[in-house]
């Protein structure tokens, strides 16, 4: 059993980090075509101190082929709460 309340505690942990970096994550889509980290940081950054930006992209695949696209977007992780709620006010930006 104490194996397992290791476990436990540590999945604990795992899943509070997991959740804690949710909620100071911005995700930022739309995208038409590829994008610099540095636009990220110059525009966003604005708002407060950045911890992570994670790049992706997405293909759309629909049966209309002028409506298929690569859609572009980032996750930017705020140091703090604080900072992403400044980022969702429209005024900040």
């Amino acid at each position: 059993t104490l194996c397992i309340s290791r476990n436990m505690r540590e999945n604990r942990r795992k899943l509070a980090a997991y959740l804690d970096e949710e909620e100071r994550t911005l995700y930022v889509c739309n995208f038409t075509s590829t994008f610099d980290v540095g636009v990220i940081k110059k525009y966003i950054g604005i708002c407060g101190p950045i911890e992570t930006i994670k790049l992706g992209e997405y293909f759309n695949r629909t049966s209309n082929k002028k409506k298929r696209k690569t859609i572009y977007f980032a996750l930017v992780t705020y140091k703090n709460k604080e900072s992403l709620d400044k980022a969702l006010k429209p005024e900040s930006l």
